[in-house]
């Protein structure tokens, strides 16, 4: 798997060059490292085409049938196509087929509160005079409310939040669930 993570990324070639994925060196184009004087076709393009998981697959129907062939049929030849065709079986019409199942099942992933930086929220309670308050926010489809305080700033200038008002998520602090909002952000917007 090493050895294909690092064919795909283009690192571990000799010959490789460029200083990184952004620099314009010889060799570097649009954040790909080239490889100068080789072809990269053959084995390595091979490789590139499959997952582990189809090397496992192939490799766990092969196995199966090759054996069954060879106790059944007693011929090496039988048992070699049978392997070949036990590997094809196993990723092509069930592993492949079964994973691509899974993956219609799948969520998004959840961004949580540190994905609410620079989103709306709304005041559901008037902040109190240090500036502090409940946001009413929604969070990978679910509402919830969080504590916050208004920006500093803004609290020096007598800024005041009354239960409605719309609101800019400043930042978050996740380990706490709290967040830093703006009122005159949201205003703005």
């Amino acid at each position: 798997m090493a050895a294909m993570g690092s064919l795909r990324t283009g690192r571990g070639h000799p010959g490789a060059r460029g200083h990184s994925a952004k620099g314009h060196g010889k060799g570097v184009h649009r954040g790909k490292v080239h490889v100068q004087g080789k072809s990269n076709f053959g084995l390595a393009s091979l490789l590139q085409a499959f997952s582990p998981i189809d090397f496992f697959a192939t490799a766990m129907g092969a196995g199966a049938l090759g054996i069954v062939g060879r106790k059944v049929f007693k011929n090496e030849q039988i048992a070699l196509g049978m392997a070949v065709a036990g590997g094809i079986i196993m990723d092509f019409l069930i592993v492949k087929p079964l994973l691509n199942l899974m993956m219609k099942y799948a969520s998004d992933p959840s961004e949580g509160l540190e994905g609410a930086v620079s989103q709306l929220a709304e005041a559901a309670t008037s902040f109190d005079g240090q500036g502090r308050g409940l946001i009413k926010l929604t969070i990978d489809g679910q509402t919830s409310q969080i504590l916050a305080t208004l920006e500093p700033g803004e609290v020096g200038a007598g800024i005041r939040v009354s239960k409605g008002d719309r609101l800019v998520i400043l930042d978050v602090d996740s380990a706490r669930n709290i967040c830093r909002v703006s009122r005159e952000i949201a205003i703005d917007e």
